[in-house]
């Protein structure tokens, strides 16, 4: 039976789990959607939950790993893409009215890496309109809303990743992606006390996002500075880097091993985790 605590395990520990089979990624998606369900309204943490491509890509996983197949350390992980990366087929607002209905027909090379190593989409994340792109001033300068802060909901979780941030720091999905120009990474991940990675410029496509984006990344709960929480970032960042932006090929991650890619990581605690 799932318990709390699923929601803030790291991923390597995630990972561990689903290729020992001792976790089921159906299992864990179901806990995902079943938890981002009855908090994810509380703190405007989604734009669109996506029950149905989670429900596929996690019995997909499970087939494949029990039949020895595991591609790598996110296979079967849930997570949540911000609300400006295409997914085919799915409503794309870029967090704005104008946009509420906007749909592609292909994905964002950031979903089709994350496809491509397994890993489980269970929603698209909230975000601030048009990432910022023309200026803000308010919180509420979202399709969604105020992202409330699941630390303090009277508080804002920073933007433009605003959701992204909310739904790491709520155990709503083991990580989420997030994008930056100026500050919405780094400023949520603050904001709501989790990990928050921003590469350099280039080193991930921004191919299938708003155009005159600034840069994707990653955020993953932990303490934000600690060794143990960089490993956590280095782990989903390698899913979805690149040797340069538009060059469509995927970096180290399928078939590397969790003990390669967080060797050395120290254990930790965090206090504070249920939301």
């Amino acid at each position: 039976m799932p318990t709390e605590e699923l929601g803030f395990l790291p991923i390597t520990e995630l990972a561990k789990r689903i290729e020992a089979k001792k976790l089921s990624p159906v299992e864990l998606t179901n806990y995902f959607l079943e938890r981002s369900e009855k908090l994810g309204p509380r703190f405007n943490a989604f734009a669109r939950p996506t029950p149905e491509i989670a429900m596929a890509q996690a019995q997909a996983a499970e087939k494949e790993i029990q039949r020895g197949h595991y591609r790598g350390p996110l296979h079967g992980i849930p997570y949540a893409a911000k609300d400006l990366l295409a997914v085919k087929g799915v409503p794309c607002t870029w967090g704005a009215k104008p946009y509420a209905n906007q749909t592609f027909n292909y994905d964002a090379t950031v979903i089709e890496h994350l496809n491509r190593v397994g890993a489980v989409l269970i929603g698209k994340a909230a975000m601030i309109e048009l990432a910022g792109g023309m200026g803000y001033r308010f919180a509420s300068a979202s399709l969604q809303g105020e992202a409330k802060n699941p630390w303090d909901t009277k508080c804002w979780t920073c933007g433009s990743s605003s959701g992204s941030g909310a739904i790491v720091a709520a155990g709503l999905a083991a990580f989420a992606i997030g994008t930056e120009t100026w500050g919405s990474i780094i400023c949520p991940s603050a904001f709501c006390g989790v990990s928050g990675l921003r590469p350099t410029y280039g080193r991930v496509s921004r191919y299938g996002a708003i155009p005159s984006l600034g840069q994707s990344g990653v955020h993953v709960f932990g303490v934000a500075g600690a060794k143990g929480a960089q490993a956590e970032d280095r782990l989903a960042h390698q899913c979805v880097e690149e040797d340069g932006a538009g060059s469509g090929e995927s970096r180290r991650c399928r078939g590397k091993s969790v003990e390669e890619i967080s060797s050395g990581r120290e254990e930790r605690e965090i206090a504070g985790r249920s939301v």
